[in-house]
């Protein structure tokens, strides 16, 4: 049985919903499921519930229930209250709740997945974008929950040393006056409005659309559901993440697994922005986090001119294979020469278009390849290589994501938030690019088919797609990773303004010895001007 708070119509609950049903896709069995929605927001009496307790003692009382999913706090504590009569002896799952109420901790058979949007990271996104900023000012109203998420975020808040201000127990029109008012070095924080001093109730889409039509600064929002109605974006957590991961709770809580009695969705959020507001407000060239995501993006050039660039890089796929073949048979005999050196370098430079191609499908970033090249040739001499190594990781690399040739379309052009099934099908372009180009038996193929592989292996072993870590990753992929980041954070993308050198090189820093091999990381530090130097000629 899944018990729902709130009405159909409400989005959060919808979010959920639809994060639950696509956690069940593709599961083992089958399950029988009854799918009850409560509306408490818009009947909280006794009364109303009373007539609850008679509906579900009629439909349940004599029906076995295997697991009870209660979304949000109301239903939990409904269910709670009612386990010696209509759910007795049912394990109950709550998914959503806003607070670890002693009566949770203390229910046997209950197990709670707590809602824990990021407040802090909010603010901190806010005042890095807006590094001018003196006043932040966060909407909410004066319900128990309006004034819960209040307490949450001064707790967090108090840490910044910037003065703050609280817009609640207002009308809405009171509120859009407040707003309106605001001007160039205010940050607005939008957290919950659905009901007015005067009681008025209010969908999640109505306050939020007119705050926003009404302010001349952006809004930041903490939940996905209030992106799409004027809103900036923010630290959104999203409820459908929530429902795919309560399912996977579910489903150890039926097969008798051992699951903690409270689970966290912390990681439940992501840094999402409309694209549209970005671009009506003229919000490009702000600092955006990596791996943001951006709605409402238009459609990419790839997607425009697909015929033509498939066509070229099939036209560069052979003359690389011949290149290619030329290249190994001139270094076998030891016979390059002036003309030779010549055809190396076409080779050379055909390798980089193809790589760029490659980008190109879905981040339409010039002479990436190239820089990738360059800047892998130079860390390879730095950290040991020998001028040969250090000549076959500048060819190889380019090809470092050739199996993007064989993620779908859809996938690869994705204007939004990926699912985990999305995600999945992204990252097998690693085991793609190996089977492109294993088994040649080339010492420069061989590199290339090995860098594809494993350039999205992570130091400490929570890369992919076989989790290496540390010596397990080979060298050359080792360095390809740092010099693919370093360029794809350099780089402008339709989604995101080029970082700084000194932005990039923080990153990078930060990485050490998790996403980065240490030692790759120290020869960026200690050659930081040379390859800036390389990171901008090419």
């Amino acid at each position: 049985m899944i018990l729902h708070s709130y009405s159909e119509d409400y989005l959060w609950t919808r979010e959920i919903q639809d994060g639950i049903l696509e956690g069940l896709e593709g599961r083992e069995g089958s399950y029988n499921i009854s799918l009850e929605y409560m509306d408490t927001k818009n009947f909280p009496s006794v009364e109303y519930l009373e007539e609850y307790d008679r509906l579900f003692s009629y439909k349940y009382t004599s029906r076995k229930i295997d697991l009870v999913i209660a979304v949000d706090d109301r239903a939990f504590s409904y269910v709670l209250s009612r386990r010696e009569d209509i759910f007795k002896g049912v394990p109950i799952l709550g998914t959503g709740l806003n607070t670890l109420e002693d009566e949770y901790l203390e229910a046997e058979d209950a197990y709670i997945m707590v809602e824990e949007p990021d407040y802090e990271a909010n603010i901190k996104l806010a005042l890095k974008q807006n590094s001018d900023a003196e006043k932040i000012y966060f909407i909410t109203d004066i319900t128990p929950t309006g004034q819960k998420i209040k307490r949450e975020v001064e707790k967090v808040a108090e840490n910044y040393d910037i003065e703050r201000e609280w817009l609640e127990d207002l009308t809405l029109e009171e509120l859009k006056g407040r707003v309106e008012s605001l001007g160039r070095k205010d940050i607005i924080i939008y957290l919950v409005f659905f009901m007015d001093r005067l009681g008025n109730s209010y969908s999640y889409y109505e306050p939020i659309a007119e705050v926003s039509r009404a302010s001349k600064v952006p809004i930041y929002i903490n939940w996905s559901f209030y992106l799409n109605t004027g809103a900036f974006g923010g630290y959104a957590f999203d409820g459908r993440r929530m429902g795919v991961q309560t399912i996977d709770v579910a489903e150890g809580i039926l097969e008798g697994e051992e699951i903690p009695r409270v689970t966290g969705t912390s990681q439940r959020s992501s840094y999402v922005f409309d694209y549209n507001v970005i671009q009506e407000r003229s919000l490009e060239y702000v600092y955006y986090p990596l791996k943001s995501v951006f709605l409402n993006r238009p459609e990419t050039f790839y997607r425009r001119n697909r015929r033509l660039i498939l066509t070229f890089l099939g036209v560069l796929g052979v003359l690389t294979t011949i290149l290619l073949l030329v290249y190994i048979n001139l270094v076998k005999e030891r016979t390059i020469n002036a003309r030779d050196r010549e055809l190396l370098d076409t080779q050379k430079d055909l390798l980089n278009r193809l790589g760029d191609v490659i980008e190109y499908r879905s981040r339409e970033t010039a002479d990436h390849a190239g820089r990738v090249a360059k800047i892998s040739k130079f860390i390879a001499l730095k950290v040991g290589c020998t001028q040969k190594e250090a000549e076959i990781i500048e060819i190889a690399s380019p090809l470092h994501d050739i199996g993007k040739i064989g993620v779908p379309d859809e996938i690869l052009n994705f204007p939004g938030r990926y699912t985990e099934e999305q995600f999945r099908e992204m990252k097998k372009h690693a085991n793609i690019g190996y089977d492109i180009l294993k088994g040649s038996g080339r010492r420069v193929i061989d590199a290339a088919a090995t860098i594809a592989h494993e350039h999205h292996e992570r130091w400490d072993g929570k890369g992919y797609p076989r989790h290496l870590k540390e010596d397990e990753i080979n060298l050359f992929a080792r360095i390809t990773m740092v010099a693919d980041v370093m360029d794809a954070l350099l780089s402008e993308r339709s989604y995101k303004r080029a970082w700084t050198y000194d932005e990039t090189l923080e990153y990078i820093i930060q990485g050490k010895g998790e996403m980065f091999d240490p030692k790759i990381v120290e020869v960026v530090e200690t050659y930081r001007d040379e390859l800036r130097k390389i990171s901008t000629e090419v």
